[in-house]
């Protein structure tokens, strides 16, 4: 009987099927009356209709439960703003000024005087995290008075980002507990500016500065690295000596290259000897994140680095793309670096990046330890050359089709458990998609390997009776699938799919994301532009 609390409808489930009874059956009857056979077909029906409202039962509880999920974590975010007006201490603070003359209020500038006041006394001991954006070429008198205020409790700072003009920043005191620093391209005089060691820095973002101006980074103490490659514009080759720090950073975890521009061959010539050979031993993190424009011709430099990095520890491997920016790509810097680094690269991510699929799954190929795999396109691709994840790339990641990107007999990434892509909705086939996660499972058998479905050869896409090879199941798969609707019908082919895990019967967890097709994206306007804030304070406070 169904709760009338849960539901206004209730059944009476027939079910009385006598286990004792059918087991003794099974043991000692030969042959059934047409009786008794009559009604073990009666029970079989009434048992099928119970279980059709079970299910029915079941997924409106599901439902409901979820709706309440969502009511609850909105009920959450509603609640914490709303306890925020009765914190004793604001956690974040912004001030901002504007550019133009007629902005200036003397109103304004004390209202924002005596907030930063207020907030700096109510935080008491809490370590600060401190932002300045600055777009002028000096600190206006009153705006000189804030930043002055900040600077007398440096002792709090814990984190800093500087973007402003070299002139604005004078001399700062010691930082003795400044873990994480950013500084954006020409905003400081490193020596002018932090005369002395930080001991307590950790996390250091920078562009290139000249090697010797960078005299105040206790780099044996760095674990995380992001070094601005705005290379061959306005930053001076005399200047790129920044990029032979990675060997110093004896216990550095994270390395990331930034704002990575395309350049002519000639200026390759002339940025090679300044890119020079490094191996760190402690590094498992790296990242290339582009920077480009529409068409613009040449390659980058993701070629000089790889041919200049030795990573053996390396386990995760990240490009970043921007926006309309179409790369040239050659697999073999790629292969070359990871033959000569040795490293086990375990989750791969492709982001805004234009890569055509034959490519990305040659790479995928020299990658066979991968267990996590994320794929974004760009949210606004020019035409289906842009396309990555396509037909192709998801019958290469099929574990039973032969693919001719297979090095061997085994299947691309044998070893993937979680699966994320973004992907436009006019190139993307679910009847493929469908097809390759189903691949990658298999209900457990009488000689099932726990955690692997076993391949074969057979050309019907399913496993052979002489399986031998295996791969490992999905544990998690995540589809954002851009500009329209899947089919339904398709979709709910991965109803029955569950995860191989010894019998657990714990559902393969695939969350579905697509979207209105009557929601039309526009291009977006690529254009320069110029910063219309004067001046930008942020301040955050760790409250315990």
């Amino acid at each position: 009987m169904v709760c009338q609390e849960c539901s206004a409808s209730t059944r009476l489930y027939t079910y009385n099927l006598n286990l004792p009874d059918i087991q003794n059956h099974l043991r000692t009857d030969l042959y059934l009356s047409a009786s008794q056979l009559s009604d073990i077909k009666e029970m079989i029906r009434c048992a099928e209709d119970d279980l059709k409202a079970y299910r029915a039962e079941i997924l409106r509880l599901q439902s409901k439960v979820k709706l309440l999920s969502t009511k609850s974590d909105l009920l959450k975010k509603h609640t914490k703003k709303l306890r925020s007006l009765l914190s004793p201490i604001w956690t974040v603070i912004l001030l901002g000024s504007s550019m133009f003359p007629d902005g200036f209020c003397e109103a304004d500038h004390t209202r924002t005087e005596v907030a930063l006041r207020r907030h700096i006394q109510l935080s008491g001991a809490c370590p600060l995290y401190i932002t300045i954006v600055n777009s002028s070429f000096e600190f206006h008198p009153r705006e000189k008075k804030l930043f002055q205020i900040l600077v007398r409790c440096s002792d709090r700072w814990q984190r800093l980002s500087m973007e402003t003009p070299n002139s604005v920043v004078d001399t700062l005191p010691d930082l003795p507990i400044l873990e994480m620093l950013h500084i954006h391209p020409s905003s400081v005089s490193p020596k002018t500016v932090f005369p002395n060691k930080i001991q307590s820095l950790r996390r250091f973002s920078a562009n290139a500065f000249r090697g010797d101006a960078v005299t105040f980074v206790p780099w044996e103490n760095i674990t995380s690295l992001k070094l601005d490659c705005h290379l061959g514009r306005r930053v001076p080759v005399d200047q790129l000596n920044l990029f032979d720090v990675v060997e110093r950073c004896m216990n550095l975890v994270t390395l990331e290259y930034d704002n990575i521009r395309q350049f002519k061959s000639t200026h390759r010539d002339e940025l090679q000897p300044f890119i020079v050979p490094q191996i760190s031993t402690s590094v498992k993190n790296l990242k290339f994140s582009l920077f480009g424009r529409p068409d613009a011709p040449g390659s980058t430099a993701i070629e000089l680095l790889l041919d200049s990095l030795t990573l053996p520890s390396l386990e995760s491997l990240s490009l970043i793309g921007a926006h309309f920016l179409t790369m040239s790509f050659d697999v073999s810097n790629y292969r070359l670096f990871l033959d000569r680094s040795a490293c086990t690269i375990t989750s791969f991510t492709l982001q805004d990046f234009v890569m055509p699929d034959k490519e990305l799954l040659s790479l995928l190929a020299v990658l066979p330890a991968l267990t996590d795999l994320n794929i974004h396109e760009q949210s606004f691709p020019r035409d289906t050359c842009d396309a990555t994840i396509t037909e192709t790339f998801f019958e290469g990641l099929h574990s039973y089709n032969s693919s001719p990107f297979q090095s061997s007999a085994q299947p691309l990434l044998p070893r993937l458990q979680r699966l994320s892509i973004k992907v436009n909705g006019c190139w993307f086939v679910e009847t493929m998609f469908v097809k390759m996660i189903m691949s990658r499972w298999l209900p457990e058998g009488p000689d099932f390997n726990p955690g692997m479905s076993a391949l074969g050869a057979s050309s019907d896409s399913s496993p052979g009776p002489q399986a031998t090879l295996i791969v490992e199941c999905l544990q998690w798969v995540k589809v954002h699938v851009m500009g329209r609707r899947v089919d339904r019908a398709i979709w709910k082919q991965l109803d029955s799919v569950e995860t191989c895990s010894g019998g657990s019967g714990t559902r393969l967890k695939v969350l579905l994301i697509d979207e209105d097709p009557r929601k039309t994206f526009e291009d977006p306007i690529v254009e320069d532009y110029w910063t219309i804030t004067r001046l930008i304070i942020h301040v955050y406070s760790l409250h315990f």
